[in-house]
């Protein structure tokens, strides 16, 4: 019986989500800082504390929503909607994650980060995303297209968070990029789940009462043509790649990559509506993998300057020739 409690409250905190504040180490591994081993070390604390206030967000969230998640088939089994966790259990617990979150962001010390300023700006992005997703929840959630774009801004707030507390400078490129990809990854969710849900969408969100899969079409189509400028104008100018247009190679690969989410959106897969499933296709996997590694691999080391340098002074000379 203890044992089902201690599984009920760790499902509570959506640890699956986790991967959300994987954002944090953002600065760290654009900024050139991935060696660093306190760079590291700090992001990974930062890591924890978002975390943390995520998941008081969840439980609160849970808390608010339990009686429409049981109108839900998959949310129905969720610990508060199912009874397994009582309504004071979780605000309780609520109040614990969030309290433990705050209190080690102020013990971090001011004296070992990049700049004293570092800590308070940090804890200032903390709040931004308890506060963004607490609005979301009470509010917000129910105003169309208000209520995705506030996701994706929470996304740019856990990257931001690790930017400021080591006061990195990063391209504002990958900034743009943040919100796309999460905008683009929350249309296609809101699309997802109305597929799914049919003619019962509105009662577990009042907001598909004024989304249409034609309406949700446009708007995936926009956000993912953009995505695909943007990235495009990322690896041309970003100061990434000052010296180098090495990126631009990575373009067929990032586009096919959004290109297969949304074949699988199209199939009604579970990656559409679970996007912490995203790396259970095999292609999605590979293909994320291989951008990946491209990136490091031009960040930090000069493999590229001495095997594709000649390929690409041979076109600059060819066009220049023209």
């Amino acid at each position: 019986m203890v044992s089902k409690k201690i599984k009920s409250y760790i499902k509570l905190m959506r640890p699956q989500q986790y991967y959300k504040n994987l954002l944090v180490y953002i600065g760290v591994i654009f900024g050139d800082k991935l060696t660093q081993l306190e760079y590291v070390a700090w992001a990974t604390v930062g890591f924890v504390v978002l975390c943390l206030i995520s998941s008081s967000s969840y439980v609160l969230n849970d808390l608010k929503d339990a009686e429409k998640d049981r109108a839900h088939p998959e949310k129905a089994s969720r610990p508060i909607a199912s009874g397994v966790i009582s309504s004071n259990e979780a605000l309780i617990f609520a109040s614990l994650l969030f309290i433990l979150g705050i209190s080690i962001t102020l013990a971090i010390p001011v004296n070992q980060l990049p700049t004293t300023h570092g800590k308070f700006l940090f804890l200032l992005m903390v709040l931004v995303v308890f506060t963004t997703s607490q609005s979301y929840s009470l509010k917000l959630k129910n105003v169309v297209f208000l209520d995705v774009t506030l996701i994706a801004l929470n996304y740019v707030w856990r990257a931001l968070a690790g930017v400021l507390l080591l006061d990195i400078e990063i391209s504002p490129w990958l900034i743009i990029l943040g919100f796309l990809g999460a905008l683009f990854l929350a249309l296609c969710k809101r699309k997802a789940d109305l597929d799914f849900l049919g003619e019962k969408a509105p009662l577990h969100k009042p907001v598909f009462r004024y989304y249409t899969n034609e309406l949700l079409q446009q708007a995936i189509t926009i956000t993912a043509s953009t995505l695909i400028l943007a990235y495009s104008f990322y690896s041309f100018f970003s100061k990434t790649t000052i010296g180098h247009t090495y990126l631009v190679i990575t373009i067929p690969l990032v586009t096919f990559t959004i290109f297969r989410y949304l074949y699988l959106l199209s199939q009604g897969s579970k990656v559409a509506r679970s996007p912490e499933r995203l790396f259970l296709d095999k292609q999605l996997l590979i293909s994320g993998l291989v951008i990946f590694l491209f990136f490091i691999a031009t960040i930090y080391t000069n493999v590229f300057d001495q095997l594709l340098e000649p390929l690409f002074v041979s076109f600059n000379d060819f066009f220049n020739d023209k």
